[in-house]
């Protein structure tokens, strides 16, 4: 599954698994104050050790340091865009239209075109005329595509799900779940078929398990 994970979404998937790792230890099997905090120092140490000599981290962090709130120019040159100021003019714009349709939404026919209107009349930039952006965020694909309730409904879901493994004492179905919160946070991954599938059989393994099952 989490190969799987990693083949229909980007690099997120890699922050997700070692998160969702830390917080499966802390809940399952570390769960103390002292502790805790011992095993975030360590976190917390790796990440700057990583980051003063990983050479690839450090221009990624540079790069989402330097442009998080900056949008892409409205120029040709290839050196006004990056990855990080590209989805910094997304989320300004899902914002936008979240904003102005959050009680029914849009419908999901319509949120692409009110994107790229927006990216179109609000940044002007050309880079979102080479390809069409989503929300990269299923959050807010749902708050724009069908309204609070849905969204409120899709949490209230996870939020049983996540309670449901808690009771079960299931380490492997939370990590799982809390993988895939994590990287809907950044893609949409219900909005494809392929994601659709794998979010499907992780709800449906959570739904039937039982501690009768587990136990055996």
């Amino acid at each position: 599954m989490f190969f799987w994970m990693v083949l229909i979404s980007s690099r997120m998937p890699l922050i997700a698994i070692f998160i969702a790792g830390i917080m499966t230890m802390i809940i399952f099997k570390h769960f103390n104050l002292r502790r805790m905090i011992l095993l975030g120092c360590i976190s917390l140490g790796c990440f700057f050790i990583l980051l003063a000599t990983f050479k690839p981290m450090q221009t990624r962090f540079e790069e989402v340091f330097d442009n998080i709130f900056v949008f892409p120019t409205k120029g040709n040159d290839i050196y006004n865009y990056n990855s990080t100021n590209v989805r910094t003019g997304i989320y300004y714009c899902s914002g936008i239209v979240a904003r102005d349709n959050w009680l029914f939404g849009l419908g999901v026919g319509d949120v692409q075109e009110n994107l790229s209107k927006c990216y179109d009349q609000k940044i002007g930039a050309k880079i979102y005329q080479w390809n069409d952006y989503n929300s990269h965020n299923q959050y807010l694909f749902f708050l724009i595509s069908s309204g609070i309730v849905t969204l409120l409904s899709f949490c209230c879901f996870l939020f049983y799900c996540f309670r449901k493994v808690l009771i079960l004492r299931n380490s492997h179905l939370f990590y799982a779940l809390t993988v895939i919160c994590i990287v809907m946070l950044t893609e949409n991954i219900i909005s494809r078929s392929d994601g659709v599938l794998f979010f499907g059989l992780c709800a449906s393994l959570i739904l039937l398990s039982s501690k009768n099952k587990i136990e055996i």
